[in-house]
């Protein structure tokens, strides 16, 4: 009896490859346009080869540190290392946002009516959710903010986590 297993595909296609080429000799701030991806590769990258357009974008910053954003409606621009430097505070109001309203929801349970696992994990989540909205409060990040500008380098994880106590 043979036995089957799933690999992964040893080789990039051609597409993905001709996508890559293209998004790596883009110069910083530079926008590389759905129109012109799509051209490269005869196919439509919004629709039918997004997945050769991500999986081209994922290899080029992996292999050159080259990080692109989504331009709404036109294509993928070359972030800036200034740029780049800003996706932490961008991601971490994104995370505000999320706590906040998956709190919000949570807050409707009816808590005695749940398992002890659910209310075990019901709490576990408010818990996390409940941290997060606190460490990505503006005032908060401030504080940080201020640590990290003293110290002229990343906090290690125990003072980091010591800022959000005060």
């Amino acid at each position: 009896m043979e036995t089957t297993t799933n690999k992964a595909i040893p080789e990039l296609s051609v597409d993905t490859q001709v996508l890559a080429k293209l998004l790596r000799s883009a110069g910083p701030d530079e926008l590389v346009t759905y129109a012109a991806m799509s051209d490269a590769i005869k196919r439509d990258v919004r629709v039918v080869a997004r997945h050769l357009m991500e999986s081209a974008r994922r290899i080029v910053q992996r292999e050159d540190g080259k990080v692109f954003e989504c331009v709404f409606g036109e294509g993928l621009k070359l972030m800036t290392d200034s740029a780049k430097a800003g996706l932490g505070s961008h991601a971490a109001g994104r995370m505000r946002n999320i706590s906040k309203r998956t709190l919000s929801k949570m807050a409707t349970t009816s808590f005695e009516a749940l398992s002890n696992e659910d209310k075990v994990a019901h709490n576990t989540g408010i818990s996390l959710l409940s941290a997060l909205a606190q460490a990505t409060r503006p005032k908060s990040i401030q504080r940080l903010s201020v640590a990290v500008g003293e110290a002229q380098d990343k906090l290690p994880l125990a003072s980091t986590l010591e800022m959000f106590k005060k």
